[in-house]
């Protein structure tokens, strides 16, 4: 948790796994919501509490749930609860996990501090949807372009603005073709 002043002693960073329409448990329109909330569930009911399941990086590579905090403190409020977060999502979001970990502290020290601390589960990061569009990035409706992260093909305020500039551009071409 991150507070606005930055000024607690440990830094925060998150890890973010892409997953797309075909890692859902359906086809069903909204089984990403489905997803999201089959793991926050579980993540409330394995602490019983709004307080968050944390593990200790080194005890997460080796696949064994923490006992105990190390060097570094949590600083997740409400609270904490130690063990593993490894069950708390799917298992190739795990997976890239642990194999990203290396290549991230090959280039940012100590991100792989065996202290470090991982706290689970957020699953907010992006649309657990995608509005059908046709190439032109228009909806069903005439006229209604579908972009950015709310509809589920972007991840971020980068890749939106990104998409925002393919629509404009899109846009202008076809107006270009009008006149």
């Amino acid at each position: 948790m991150s507070y606005h002043a930055r000024d607690k002693e440990n830094s925060n960073s998150a890890l973010l796994v892409g997953v797309n329409t075909s890692d859902f448990p359906s086809s069903h329109p909204l089984s990403g919501i489905e997803m999201q909330e089959k793991w926050e569930s579980y993540a409330y009911q394995k602490s019983n509490s709004y307080k968050a399941t944390i593990q200790r990086l080194e005890d997460f590579m080796r696949g064994v749930p923490s006992a105990k905090i190390g060097d570094v403190k949590p600083s997740y409020r409400p609270g904490y609860v130690v063990g593993s977060v490894e069950d708390m999502m799917p298992p190739f979001i795990v997976k890239s996990i642990k194999e990203a970990i290396p290549l991230i502290a090959s280039k940012i020290s100590h991100f792989d501090d065996p202290d470090a601390i991982l706290t689970g589960v957020e699953t907010r990061s992006s649309a657990p949807y995608q509005i059908i569009r046709d190439n032109d990035m228009m909806s069903g409706v005439s006229g209604i372009y579908v972009i950015g992260e709310g509809s589920g093909f972007a991840g971020g305020i980068v890749s939106s603005a990104v998409e925002g500039l393919k629509c404009a551009d899109l846009l202008i071409k076809k107006v270009d073709k009008e006149l």
